[in-house]
């Protein structure tokens, strides 16, 4: 799944679990795992708890790679030219 999927998935659980609007950064930076955690908000790196914030740092670290089903579209999509070699 790629940032973007996660992202909306993310979205529609709190609201489905009817987290307060305000509260979306801190409940989505607690769900990250450690190791993203740390990548994403350095030790020492002045953070805010805004939900803008997480989606911008987790878009621009994670967002430019293609998902596995964009890539399997992608694939499924070629046509060997003539005399292309496979």
């Amino acid at each position: 799944m790629d940032a973007k999927e996660w992202l909306k998935k993310l979205e529609d659980f709190f609201r489905a679990s009817g987290v307060p609007t305000m509260d979306y950064g801190a409940v989505g930076r607690y769900l990250l795992t450690d190791p993203v955690r740390r990548e994403l908000y350095p030790a020492g790196q002045a953070t805010d708890d805004s939900f803008e914030e997480l989606k911008e740092r987790l878009l621009n670290t994670y967002g430019l790679e293609e998902s596995p089903g964009m890539l399997i579209d992608r694939f499924h999509a070629l046509h060997q030219r003539k005399g292309q070699s496979i």
